[in-house]
């Protein structure tokens, strides 16, 4: 299963909610909320060490009622082929990290994150907080925590959507957790990956709250460098970043010069 999603040559942080199982040239697994490819293979293998580590935290709950929880379960349960199991059981069985938003009258948090394959955050940090707090950091986001009341409200209500985000990595791991080292010294390894993630909302209306699904997976350097249309339009999308955003991306100063020789 494989993902493009700078193809359009600019970086962009506008939702571009798409309806979940648009195709996008993977088949069956565009379909699928846990789709077993042969990479799903290796992000199990290195969330089950994620969890045995035990010395940092990657699941935690906040006001999280038992009428959500069961729902959550009940619906992972369903679509990932899982029969039984609490819901911590069955997502590190899983590729894919899991949110669960919660909502009352007049506010919405994030009420559990099962976090195995953060992009340079902690779980620690997003617990219990709104979905406009929880993109604050995020340059350029402004125009969308403006309608953030109504983006909560339509993953709540309405049917399954899919958008993706991408950075550049000069590792593949899946773990970027913020207190390991960042790893973006382009010049000394010599080599990058495309990480991207596609996110995933279902609406749970019964109980006023959405699943928000986290599925992380990479392009190699060769494979961009490969196809002339992939490498031209990376170039073009990093060079339209922000210098908000590259430093936000870990691609300020020096490290963006040392991903674009790699480039070009």
């Amino acid at each position: 299963m494989q993902f493009y999603p700078w193809q359009s040559g600019r970086y962009d942080v506008s939702p571009s909610l798409r309806p979940f199982g648009t195709d996008f040239g993977n088949g069956e697994w565009d379909r699928d909320y846990f789709p077993r490819d042969d990479e799903a293979f290796r992000a199990v293998a290195e969330k089950k060490r994620t969890l045995a580590d035990g010395s940092l935290a990657y699941v935690g709950e906040f006001q999280l009622s038992d009428a959500v929880r069961e729902s959550a379960t009940a619906w992972v349960s369903r679509s990932s082929g899982q029969m039984g199991g609490s819901l911590d059981e069955m997502m590190a069985n899983v590729a894919e990290d899991l949110a669960i938003v919660s909502t009352d009258v007049d506010r919405d948090w994030i009420s559990y994150l099962h976090l195995c394959s953060p992009s340079h955050w902690a779980m620690a940090d997003k617990i219990g907080t709104s979905f406009f707090e929880t993109h604050l950091p995020v340059p350029g986001i402004e125009r969308v925590n403006a309608a953030a009341t109504g983006l909560v409200r339509a993953m709540v209500q309405g049917g399954p959507k899919v958008r993706f985000v991408w950075t550049v990595e000069s590792d593949n791991d899946f773990n970027h957790h913020p207190s390991r080292p960042a790893g973006r010294n382009f010049a000394e390894v010599g080599d990058f990956w495309v990480r991207w993630e596609r996110q995933v909302t279902v609406g749970l209306p019964d109980v006023k709250a959405a699943l928000f699904l986290v599925r992380v997976g990479f392009c190699s350097r060769q494979e961009v460098l490969g196809d002339a249309g992939l490498r031209n339009s990376l170039v073009a999308a990093l060079e339209s970043m922000s210098p908000a955003s590259r430093s936000y991306k870990g691609l300020g100063g020096g490290t963006f010069d040392q991903l674009m020789k790699l480039l070009l």
